[in-house]
């Protein structure tokens, strides 16, 4: 549309014009950190506004399993602005909430999918699965229990030719017990609402033939936002490609609106050529399962890797050529050392607990105006002079983040634990920049300046890292790109009551456009 072009309250001025049109001519300038957003959450976003639930399916590494991961981060961030719908998929092992009745914590009677492995046969969305094997009659019956997370679950277990049969004990009191035999093999489902706070169930094998728990889908019977995980240490592409039929028939009974691929840190042995096939194969197979499902691929933060760089630029490729989402997170944010510095990274590769919120507030930044109109930066569903007041307000400003040298631990608190790090490895050589094993200061020796840093900072707590207001494009930020999203989508969607009320900017803030000029399209990648 023209510059003020179905504006529907005062003209702002012809200096505002002038921006977008400098704005228009120098933003293609620049690589874009994201691709096809708004297409990929728009059957998301229908859902929530029509009050129905959603479910997003993470397929990831270790960077989505592991402590400290960006997910549990995103669970609270997105249910908290959505509605908590429940946890989601919770595979069974010993690491998601299951256990096993005997002397060892993994009896004979069982055969089981572990972390940092991928267990033949490949069974499940995470490789998280427990099968009890056919005993003797003189054996015990193998049993296991298992602590649902929400409080709705439907187990996931697979029925097989001469499979036996289990038996569920209810917290309640009741049992109920399943038939795991079938002429072919299929994944069904068992669905119960507990009652309470207690949801532990014991499960029971009858040891007349196999019975495979693959694990549960965790809703809480509110309309809201589900984040599920499919994730295991050391994964990389070539895992999920190789997952058996489970693993695409759970696909279809979680049935996800949208499915995130964070991978890449394990694929090394790949370049940008050979790992676009592969990813093509991925998201062919899950098309396969879910061909209403959109695709937000992630290409994941930079750990100093040669290869790395290529297989995002791979992931962009596929976006590009398939037209699903992407978010290039190894550009938006930081290089290594700017991550290793900032405590967000626990050991160079995976996340601190700090890290862990950084990185999902970098993806809600981007999904959660995905979900409603672009440049709508109040969420408030119109894109108006309150969106453009919160940019002229922040021009020119960029995001800092602060940091205390002393969090060795990252747990944003200076004490101890950290302490402890730092006695543990004194007047060691380390490799320079280790700040897990004490080296604050980069110097590769643990040693007198590095407790300074501890006790000058002792009983601090890291600064919470809040979100640049009016940095539409997340780049840290606040500048003619962001005011050409408001301005390219002026009057998009419902205006508010109050948006008639809304003033127009102050000329202070139309002065700050004219003297931005140009000179501010130079940004770099933050480092």
């Amino acid at each position: 549309m023209g510059c003020l072009a179905g504006f529907n309250t005062k003209p702002i001025t012809a200096a505002i014009c002038l921006v977008a049109v400098l704005c228009a001519a120098g933003a293609s300038a620049h690589a874009t950190p994201f691709l096809n957003l708004q297409e990929t959450f728009a059957p998301t976003r229908q859902r929530i506004e029509s009050g129905q639930g959603a479910d997003l399916l993470f397929i990831g590494d270790s960077l989505s399993f592991k402590p400290g991961s960006y997910l549990p981060h995103l669970r609270t961030l997105m249910q908290s602005q959505y509605g908590d719908g429940g946890y989601g998929y919770q595979g069974f092992s010993l690491w998601t909430g299951a256990g096993y009745f005997g002397v060892n914590p993994i009896p004979s009677a069982w055969t089981v999918g572990l972390i940092n492995d991928d267990s033949t046969p490949h069974r499940s969305l995470d490789g998280l699965w427990a099968s009890a094997n056919a005993v003797t009659p003189s054996s015990s019956l193998p049993s296991a229990r298992y602590d649902a997370i929400s409080q709705n679950m439907t187990l996931h277990y697979l029925a097989q030719p001469g499979g036996g049969s289990f038996q569920i004990d209810l917290p309640e009191g009741g049992t109920v017990t399943l038939d795991a035999d079938a002429a072919t093999p299929t994944v069904k489902e068992f669905s119960y609402t507990f009652a309470g706070a207690d949801r532990r169930i014991i499960l029971t094998s009858d040891g007349t033939g196999p019975v495979t728990i693959l694990g549960a889908d965790n809703r809480s019977g509110n309309t809201g936002i589900r984040l599920h995980r499919a994730a295991n240490g050391g994964w990389g592409v070539d895992n999920f490609l190789d997952r058996d039929f489970t693993f695409d028939q759970q696909l279809g009974l979680i049935q996800p609106g949208v499915v995130a691929i964070w991978l890449g840190q394990n694929d090394a042995q790949y370049t940008r050529e050979t790992y676009t096939p592969k990813l093509l194969a991925l998201l062919d197979r899950l098309e396969a399962q879910l061909p209403d499902a959109k695709f937000l691929l992630i290409g994941s933060h930079d750990t100093g890797g040669s290869a790395l760089p290529g297989l995002v630029q791979a992931m962009e490729d596929v976006a590009i050529e398939r037209s699903t989402g992407f978010i290039n997170i190894f550009e938006l944010a930081g290089d290594r050392d700017f991550l290793v510095r900032h405590r967000f990274l626990s050991d160079g590769i995976h996340m601190s607990e700090t890290g862990g919120a950084y990185f999902s507030n970098i993806l809600f930044d981007l999904i959660q105006p995905a979900l409603s109109e672009a440049g709508d930066l109040n969420f408030d569903g119109f894109v108006g002079l309150q969106d453009l007041n919160m940019v002229l307000n922040n021009w020119n400003e960029e995001r800092v983040i602060q940091q205390l040298d002393g969090d060795l631990d990252g747990d944003n608190f200076i004490g101890i634990s950290d302490l402890n790090i730092l006695l543990s490895n004194w007047n060691q050589q380390v490799p320079a920049g280790s700040i897990h094993l004490g080296d604050t200061n980069g110097d590769g020796f643990v040693g007198l300046e590095d407790l300074n840093a501890i006790l000058n900072e002792w009983n601090m707590t890291v600064p919470v890292l809040e979100p640049l207001v009016g940095d539409i494009t997340r780049d840290g930020f606040v500048g003619l790109e962001d005011l050409s999203v408001v301005l390219g989508n002026w009057n998009a969607g419902t205006p508010p009551h109050v948006e008639a009320l809304a003033l127009v900017p102050e000329p202070g803030g139309i002065a700050i456009f004219c003297a931005a000029g140009l000179a501010q399209m130079n940004r770099r990648r933050r480092s």
